[in-house]
Formats: C-alpha cells, sequence, structure tokens
C-alpha cells in the first residue's frame, strides 16, 4: 500500500542523474507514483539492446524489499523484454511483494536473476498526469515529463503540421509527388546531435521496422534526396541538434515510392529514427506520427483518388505551401509542398508526376501537390510557412468556396494528372512586381526593379548573401503606398571583392507584413580591392568529402583558419600564414573525419569570425 517518506530538496535536487552507472542491461525506463484503484503504480522496464532479454526471476523492490522487511516483487516466469521493447510491471496490489510507490518520492532498486542489482533510482516527488521518464529511453538523464508513456517511447513526437494525404501508388508509382510535414520531438539528450531517416509505416508494421518510401533532408544550405538512406557512416543521413531541453522541431520530405505500404486507400505514418546522438550507425529510438491516407491520381469520384495541383507565389524558395479546406486553416491540412527552387532536379527524373516536372520543378516561386477528389468544400485556403521557424507569413490566400478568381475549381476536382493552377491572382500579393534585373558597372551592382500596381507598399528591403552565405540586408528604398501605375526603382551596391552575389527585394507593407521576390545571382570577376575581412560560407553545405571557403583580406595579414569539432577540439588547421590583400579561397577535404557537424574560425588580427559546416558521409 501506498506511503509517505520524506526525502530531503538536496536529494531530490539529484534525481537527474540517479545513483549508480550499470552495464547495458534492462533498465527501469518510465515510473507512474500517482495509481489510484483503477490505474495503480507501475514501472517501466526498457531493453535498450538489440536483442531479447529473458527477465525471468528478475526482481524490484523499494525501501522494504531492499531492508527484508517484505518480500521483494518478482517479474512472471518466461517473461521476456525484445529488443528495444517495454514491460510494464504493476508493484501496488494486494501480493506481499507488493509496493505503493511514496508520492514525495523513494529510492527503488531492480535486480537480475542472480541478485545482482542493475539498476536503482530515486524516485523524486511528482503531482498528478506526471512520471518520471529517462530521456531517451536508456538513457543517462532522468527527468519529469507530463506525457504519459506508458508501455512505448518516452521520445514524443508532436505533429505540427502533417497534411492529411500522401500520393501513392504500389509496385509501379511513376507519379510521385513529394510529401511535407513539420513535427516537434520531444525528451531527446539535451544540446546532441543525432542521425536520422524518416521514411512512411503503416499499422501492421512493427514498433522498430524502418519502414519505405525515399528520403530528402532537408538544410537550410541544400536538401539532399536519397533512396538508399542508411545511418553507417558512409551515409546519406540527416542530422538534427536538440535544444537545452532535448527538444528539435524541423521540417522533413518524403517522396513515395511504389513499395506496398503506398497501396492507394492505406493509412501510413511517418516514422523517425535517430541514432544514439554519438556517432551510432544503427537505429535506437523511433517516433511516429499521426495516420496519413494514401491516394493516386485518377479522373474517379473515389476516396482512394486525387488530383493534381500547383501554383505560382511570391514565396521565398523552401519556404513551405499547405493548403485547407476551410479559410481560417483550422485542423490538419490537406496537402504540404516545398516552394520551388528547392535546388534538387526532379525534371529528368521520370518517376516524378509530370505536371510536377513540367510546371513546377525549377521554378522559382511554384509549389505542386495532391488533393482528394472527394472534397466538397474544396481548397480555401493557401498558406505559406517560413523556412526558418514554420511561423505563417502574413499574406494568405483565401476563398470562400474553393472556385478561385482565375476561375480555378478545387470543388470536388476529377481532373487527376490535369493538375489545377492556382495563378498569382488567386493568392494575392501587396505588389505585382514585374521586373527585377541587374547590371555591373565597375565594382558595383546596379539593381532595377519596376511594378505594375502596388498596394500600402512602405518599401522594399535589399537584401545580400555573398556565395552560400545568409542573407543581410544593405539597403532601403521607400514604395510608392497605392497605385495603378507603373512604377521604377533602382539600388546601387558598391562592391569590395569578387565572387557570386545573390540579391533579393523584401517588400514591407505599412502594417509591419512582407513579402520576398525571386532571386538574381552576380557573378563579379576581376581584381576587385577588398576594404574588409570576411568569411565565406563554405560550399556546398552538407558536403562530401571536399568543400570550398572562401575569404578576404583588406591588408596583408596573418590568418589562421582552423576546423573545430562540436567539443571544441581542433580536427584541422587549413590556414596559418601571412596572406596578401585580395579575396582568397581554400579546399577542405575533410575524408579521415567522420560524418557530422563541424565549425570553422578565421582570425586575424581583431578580426574573428566563425561558421557552421555539416560533413555527409
Amino acid at each position: 500500500m501506498k506511503k509517505l517518506t520524506f526525502i530531503s530538496l538536496l536529494t531530490l535536487s539529484l534525481f537527474a542523474i540517479s545513483g549508480l552507472t550499470y552495464a547495458q542491461t534492462v533498465h527501469m525506463n518510465e515510473i507512474f507514483s500517482r495509481g489510484t484503484v483503477s490505474d495503480p503504480d507501475w514501472i517501466e522496464v526498457y531493453n535498450p539492446t538489440s536483442a531479447a532479454i529473458d527477465i525471468s526471476g528478475y526482481k524490484i523492490y523499494d525501501n522494504g524489499g531492499q531492508a527484508g522487511t517484505k518480500p521483494k516483487k518478482e517479474f512472471p516466469a518466461a517473461t521476456s523484454i525484445p529488443a528495444y521493447g517495454y514491460f510494464v510491471i504493476v508493484t501496488d496490489d494486494t501480493a506481499a511483494s507488493g509496493f505503493g510507490i511514496s508520492t514525495s518520492g523513494e529510492w527503488v532498486w531492480l535486480e537480475n536473476a542472480t541478485g545482482t542489482v542493475i539498476d536503482s533510482f530515486l524516485i523524486p516527488a511528482l503531482a498528478a498526469g506526471q512520471t518520471a521518464a529517462r530521456t531517451p529511453d536508456g538513457g543517462a538523464l532522468w527527468k519529469v515529463v507530463n506525457t504519459i508513456t506508458r508501455g512505448k517511447s518516452n521520445v514524443v513526437l508532436t505533429s505540427l503540421l502533417l497534411p492529411q494525404f500522401i500520393q501513392g501508388a504500389s509496385t509501379t508509382n511513376n507519379n510521385r509527388t513529394p510529401y511535407a510535414f513539420r513535427v516537434k520531438i520531444d525528451n531527446l539528450a539535451p544540446n546532441t546531435t543525432y542521425r536520422y531517416i524518416n521514411q512512411v509505416v503503416t499499422f501492421a508494421d512493427g514498433a522498430t521496422t524502418s519502414g519505405a518510401g525515399n528520403v530528402i533532408f532537408v538544410y537550410s544550405d541544400s536538401l539532399v534526396r536519397t533512396s538508399g538512406p542508411t545511418l553507417a557512416n558512409t551515409g546519406p543521413f540527416g542530422l538534427l541538434t536538440t535544444d537545452a531541453n532535448g527538444s528539435h522541431t524541423g521540417w522533413y520530405m518524403t517522396e513515395p515510392t511504389g513499395n506496398a505500404r503506398f497501396t492507394t486507400g492505406n493509412y501510413v505514418s511517418m516514422r523517425i529514427r535517430l541514432n544514439n546522438g554519438a556517432n551510432g550507425t544503427v537505429a535506437v529510438t523511433w517516433a511516429t506520427t499521426d495516420s496519413i491516407k494514401v491516394i493516386d491520381y485518377g479522373t474517379d469520384a473515389a476516396e482512394t483518388k486525387g488530383t493534381g495541383i500547383y501554383g505560382a507565389s511570391g514565396a521565398q524558395p523552401k519556404d513551405f505551401i499547405f493548403l485547407y479546406d476551410n479559410v481560417d486553416g483550422d485542423g490538419r491540412p490537406l496537402a504540404g509542398a516545398m516552394v520551388e527552387n528547392d535546388g534538387i532536379t526532379l525534371s529528368t527524373v521520370t518517376s516524378i508526376a509530370q505536371f510536377y516536372r513540367d510546371s513546377v520543378d525549377g521554378k522559382n516561386g511554384y509549389w505542386g501537390t495532391i488533393i482528394p477528389n472527394m472534397l466538397s468544400n474544396g481548397v480555401r485556403r493557401v498558406e505559406r510557412r517560413l523556412f526558418a521557424d514554420g511561423t505563417i507569413h502574413p499574406v494568405v490566400g483565401t476563398d470562400a468556396d474553393g472556385v478561385w478568381p482565375s476561375g480555378a475549381n478545387t470543388v470536388n476536382p476529377l481532373s487527376g494528372l490535369t493538375a489545377i493552377r492556382l495563378s498569382f491572382d488567386d493568392a494575392p500579393i501587396p505588389v505585382e512586381l514585374t521586373s527585377f534585373t541587374a547590371s555591373t558597372i565597375d565594382n558595383s551592382v546596379v539593381l532595377n526593379w519596376s511594378t505594375a500596381t502596388e498596394t500600402n507598399n512602405a518599401g522594399f528591403e535589399v537584401e545580400r548573401k555573398i556565395g552560400n552565405s545568409e542573407y543581410s540586408k544593405i539597403g532601403y528604398v521607400e514604395g510608392k503606398g497605392t497605385t495603378t501605375l507603373e512604377s521604377r526603382y533602382q539600388f546601387t551596391d558598391e562592391l569590395s571583392a569578387v565572387g557570386n552575389y545573390t540579391y533579393r527585394l523584401k517588400q514591407v507593407d505599412f502594417d509591419g507584413s512582407y513579402t520576398y521576390y525571386n532571386e538574381i545571382v552576380v557573378n563579379i570577376e576581376g581584381n576587385l580591392t577588398p576594404t574588409q575581412f570576411s568569411l565565406g560560407q563554405n560550399y556546398p553545405n552538407p558536403f562530401n568529402p571536399t568543400t570550398k571557403i572562401d575569404f578576404t583580406v583588406p591588408v596583408q595579414s596573418n590568418v589562421v583558419i582552423n576546423v573545430y569539432d562540436v567539443n571544441g577540439s581542433v580536427v584541422k588547421t587549413l590556414v596559418n600564414e601571412v596572406k596578401p590583400v585580395g579575396s582568397h579561397q581554400i579546399q577542405f577535404d575533410a575524408s579521415q573525419l567522420s560524418s557530422g557537424i563541424y565549425f570553422y574560425k578565421m582570425t586575424a588580427g581583431s578580426f574573428v569570425s566563425s561558421k557552421k559546416l555539416i560533413l555527409i558521409k
């Protein structure tokens, strides 16, 4: 029965690291102490190995069992925990060995069949609806969590943007359409980089089944598409880094294949499998989303058939578009897609849907996906989500009846691969940009652009990036407010170094809302004299195994460029010498390093700059 035991605050503060460290075997993994008659106290045991473990004869107990004042609670005979599996034992029962875990906290012990203690833990005080859990499963860190995960992984996946429908066709699938989604993963180890792979499973798959589908790994610099993902050192695999709370929020993309899981009418889930966060080459954690229905292109009024849809937008490449059947964006979206140009060329991939290859792939601002034919409301909301943080762009396209101004009718569409096209007019943007050009004069780039109409246009921020670096604001040009007359604008950027320069316009309304317009790239060649130190972003990034790094030196200086691992240790010195005035480039060969995240830092006098690079093998 339950008892109350006082434990000092000092002792409780140590609960996160437990009392002892044991060899790789089964562990207590989650503990519930707020039991009731209908839901008594329990302790979950986890097998962190790749083989089943027989725990017959193992015992678990609290202070009474430790002191010998009552029997230790023994696991039932013939109890086996499968690889990476869980077993829950109820502790608060009427048996002589039963024990109710104190709501204010107490020690518990787990011993194997030979009587050797293999795990112990000082349970903290828990409130209603809380458990103490290892994060991740079998990890060294215990913490109080508010999501009870009895008999399953403590790693919690929350679907933030998970479209209801995905394209699919079993055996042969030559109409593949990329599927995009966004999730948050909690209860991993804090400040840790994990390798991951996201694929598709069905309810028939086991808890640790890998799944199927090609993967498109989403990075800020570039995307990586693969039909053969692997967590081995050779890769390719994705990389995600948790924050101080052990959480990560990010974008994921999957490309359907001809695997039987993609049979139309099936309900599938996205599964993200992760390594141990320490360059491990096998999955030890699995997190799975809610279900998604598989449909394929067709002209029938059937629950398993869908129609292609694509559109033109002023969205920034690699933002995301989500479609809803209501104007408020309530519930789950119907479909989701990345905004092109995303850097992956699909025009020659014959297994990708023809309309996507012809009308979407590689076209700045365009997007494409599939919607169900049985759609009585039609598409009533086209919503743009920013790549950086997933927030909604303030300019949202809506239509009250699903028949858009251009005549695009999305109500119960039956056109299959004859895709519906939404125009700029269907999802209006604040300013209609008619041209955006660049020219070079001596050491300057002159940008010219014009608009046909403007509505509440406060002005344009001019942004620039050099090579593969991040964008930064370099100027502002005031707009014309509201006008139906053609307007022309110009901005001059004086340069100090050769290289590839990319420009874009950020149009800002009087209310602060904004829209990005398409990029324009200028290649500057010659012998420009730099006016300041600079360190460029490596390119390509991610890379395997070589990448290039640009830097500029305005005065002859001793330059040091080192590469560091995530622990801050120098793994490679790229430059350590006096460099003359000018623009320089070096090549970094990382063939001797393991996949992962690294940093490189340039020091020249008082100038210090560092950037992140990602090596995927």
